[in-house]
């Protein structure tokens, strides 16, 4: 990322002036906000915000964070690393993931015994948890927060390989060396600052090994069509399973199940949705569908707008006559074809099996 992509970056997120120093005082400051505390029961949380942050694994960040599940887990599982010879294994901690032919010929990847990282002498090469030289994505760099990494593969196909039916032997090999880099503190301190200041969780993952979509459709309604009322229909209506990829179902079609916002809605609770990035706009609803459900002059519920593509979205209450319904790349609409006879209507999601 070049000086001039990253002082635009800087500016987009509202960090512009923030030294790591005034970072950490904000959060002194909003720790010296008297908590509402007026009942102790549940009753007194007024807002509830949630964030999304994609593409990047807990250890990617906070690997090194004292205290926590990262790099020096005493319980991480072992894998099953092939000897040199090419017959017979031996056990290793998951961090010595088998390299690779792709890695090994690229020089990105060592012996298992080297540097201390305490692997067998015969085990073939590995890729190891190692942090990326600043120095390396720009001259004289020192830290790597703001430095763009591409993300890995996180298609459903390449997943479930690097899964490896829960052997977790084949991250590095089938997605690339870039799966094993990590940043330190120097790299995200207000990230570190946070997780000094608050709870950080060590034990969270991702809903579903695959891609993008139907990770947020867990977000936004908690499953991936895996639930038993939908009946013949299906989570698409047609007929198509549980989601495992991006878009559109298969046949072409949007899912049709109840989604968190209209759960909500329907119990009078607002919500608001804020998106840092309109032309990639990938959550799996349409506003433009949602809105033209909504009567025109219905001023509860919160729309998008942008005023550059530069700038993040802001949410706002919808007070004008929406617009004509367009097809969109969102994978949900609100305003959903009419119910076939005989099919139930809407309601929460309850997994009932797993979405393999």
């Amino acid at each position: 990322m070049s000086n001039s992509n990253r002082r635009e970056f800087v500016k987009m997120i509202g960090f512009t002036a923030l030294s790591s120093a005034v970072m950490s005082e904000t959060i002194a400051k909003a720790q010296r906000i008297p908590a509402n505390n007026q009942t102790g029961t549940i009753q007194d949380v007024q807002n509830i915000v949630i964030l999304m942050q994609e593409n990047r694994p807990f250890d990617h960040h906070f690997g090194t964070l004292q205290g926590v599940r990262g790099f020096n887990d005493p319980r991480a599982i072992n894998i099953k690393l092939p000897l040199s010879s090419g017959t017979g294994s031996t056990p290793v901690p998951v961090f010595l993931q088998p390299a690779g032919a792709s890695n090994i010929k690229a020089g990105f990847a060592v012996a298992p015994d080297s540097n201390n990282l305490g692997g067998p002498a015969d085990g073939v090469d590995v890729v190891p948890p190692y942090r990326v030289n600043p120095a390396d994505a720009n001259p004289g760099q020192m830290m790597l927060g703001l430095t763009y990494f591409a993300g890995t593969s996180h298609a459903w196909k390449n997943t479930q390989t690097c899964w490896n039916l829960g052997q977790h032997d084949s991250w590095a090999s089938e997605n690339g060396y870039e799966t094993m880099s990590y940043m330190t503190r120097e790299d995200l301190p207000y990230h570190y600052a946070l997780a000094d200041a608050y709870t950080v969780g060590d034990a969270y993952h991702f809903s579903l090994m695959g891609p993008t979509n139907p990770n947020r459709m867990y977000l936004w309604t908690g499953c991936v069509g895996n639930v038993s009322y939908l009946g013949a229909g299906g989570s698409d209506g047609d007929g198509y399973g549980p989601v495992t990829g991006n878009g559109l179902s298969p046949n072409n079609a949007y899912y049709v199940w109840e989604t968190f916002p209209e759960t909500l809605q329907a119990a009078g609770i607002t919500w608001k949705i804020y998106q840092t990035s309109p032309a990639r706009f990938s959550v799996p609803i349409s506003e433009t569908a949602r809105a033209t459900a909504l009567p025109a002059t219905t001023p509860t519920i919160p729309c998008f707008t942008s005023n550059s593509t530069r700038r993040p979205l802001r949410a706002r209450r919808c007070t004008t006559t929406p617009a004509p319904a367009r097809r969109s790349s969102a994978a949900f609409r609100l305003r959903r074809r009419p119910r076939r006879p005989g099919r139930p209507g809407p309601r929460a999601c309850s997994p009932t099996s797993p979405a393999t």
